[in-house]
């Protein structure tokens, strides 16, 4: 079974999979005027326009598919089906997952079925989704609408976006253009920053694939803002992990040459350091640099950090920050 994206060429195989899956559906409720069932290849082909599709592929038979769209921090899912010969299997459990990991800056997760579906419901319920409203479509259908929120991936600031480093992304680096997608922002062509190089990223990747509840705990992506809204990737900062058991972090950050000298870091160091603050066990945040790195010197002492000392290689400086 091979799931992947689906293109426009895909699209009367999904319409036929659609209309032979909602017929069961239909046969719950006696009502085959389900809008799955009644939408044309013309409908389906316009969907493709903004949103993302997936499909599942068992030798060259299309068994599956979902897409989805986003809107603001909202992901909308819709029309998961599977081929009434494939069910049971795992596709669409398999499906679900995948498409959430293509809105990696989604807050929450949405997506609606029929009050007398009792499988779609479990389903949905197993993987993290709840009720939490209702809506009467006609005298047969009511609407079951599940939503499933997302830890916190995405903080503002004042000219600056900080996103969370997700398994998601952290592998689509080894795609620029996917990356770019993923992030919704342009990446420059001499991304990564030196301090930000393939080992640290696949050290922040074996961290968030051992225990998802440290994301947010590796790297953070810095995108620049600009007056029309666009967003530029400019780098990185966080932590090697979460609070040890003496409630301390390793905190770094980095940025590309030519976004250096104009407060980014200092901006970004501090919207991480509100995040990490909020963890109750934090009581210590660390920092190593070199004494003729004055810029980076300058980005602690605005944040709040004081020199105590040697850091942990030769030649660096330690700096501190208590955390009440």
């Amino acid at each position: 079974m091979i799931i992947g994206p689906a293109t426009l060429d895909d699209s009367r195989s999904i319409l036929t999979l659609q209309h032979l899956a909602y017929r069961s559906e239909a046969a719950i409720y006696d009502d085959y005027t389900l809008p799955p069932l009644l939408e044309t290849l013309e409908d389906l082909i316009a969907r493709f326009q903004n949103r993302r599709f997936l499909k599942a592929i068992d030798g060259d038979r299309l068994v599956g598919s979902v897409r989805a769209i986003q809107e603001g921090e909202t992901c909308f899912v819709e029309r998961l089906i599977v081929h009434p010969d494939y069910r049971r299997r795992g596709i669409g459990t398999d499906l679900l997952n995948r498409i959430e990991t293509l809105f990696p800056t989604a807050g929450r997760f949405e997506l609606f079925t029929g009050h007398k579906s009792e499988g779609n419901i479990r389903l949905y319920e197993r993987l993290g989704y709840r009720a939490f409203r209702q809506n009467r479509a006609n005298e047969k259908v009511t609407l079951v609408y599940m939503e499933k929120t997302m830890p916190q991936l995405t903080i503002r600031l004042d000219r600056l976006e900080l996103i969370a480093a997700t398994e998601a992304l952290l592998q689509a680096e080894e795609d620029v253009p996917q990356f770019a997608q993923h992030l919704q922002a342009e990446v420059p062509r001499n991304w990564p920053t030196p301090l930000y190089d393939s080992d640290a990223r696949q050290h922040f990747l074996r961290v968030v694939k051992e225990n998802s509840e440290a994301v947010g705990w590796t790297a953070w992506y810095i995108l620049l803002i600009d007056q029309l809204g666009k967003k530029t990737l400019i780098g990185a900062v966080g932590a090697c992990g979460q609070p040890d058991d003496e409630g301390q972090i390793v905190i770094g950050y980095s940025l590309l040459d030519q976004f250096q000298g104009k407060g980014y870091a200092t901006e970004a160091l501090r919207g991480f350091l509100e995040f990490a603050k909020r963890h109750p066990s934090l009581r210590k945040v660390v920092a190593d640099t070199y004494p003729h790195l004055m810029a980076s010197i300058r980005v602690l002492e605005k944040n709040g950090f004081v020199r105590c000392g040697s850091g942990a290689e030769e030649g660096t400086m330690r700096f501190e920050l208590a955390v009440p």
